[in-house]
């Protein structure tokens, strides 16, 4: 990784020095400022680098783990018996309440009007 890392600084110090035995002349100017990008740009590529290379390894490694194994599942829960409260509270609630059809229980619509 280190030696990665000594292009860019490479670059800047070629900058620094070209900017130095030009003087202050146009093209010492130029050409440090183009040594200059070009160590932005490398120092730059080499953190995505990094980083997609750590993705690699962190993938790599979940590779050769297994999956973890899934929860055992629960029982399907019974009903009730017939003698619950709960379910001697829904059968008296049925028998007080006589169900109705919705088409009866609907608002009657008024006649047509001739024509």
């Amino acid at each position: 990784m280190w030696r990665r890392a000594a292009a860019p600084v490479v670059l800047v110090l070629a900058a620094a020095a070209v900017l130095v035995a030009g003087g202050g002349a146009t093209w010492a100017t130029t050409a440090s400022v183009v040594l200059l990008g070009l160590a932005i740009v490398a120092a730059v590529s080499l953190v995505f680098l990094a980083v997609g290379e750590s993705e690699d390894r962190e993938r790599a490694a979940e590779a050769v783990t297994p999956p973890p194994q899934p929860e055992p599942r629960e029982p399907p829960r019974a009903t009730p018996p017939p003698d619950h409260p709960r379910v001697r509270q829904e059968q008296q609630h049925r028998q007080a309440e006589p169900t109705r059809l919705a088409r009866d229980a609907r608002r009657r619509r008024p006649p047509r009007r001739p024509g």
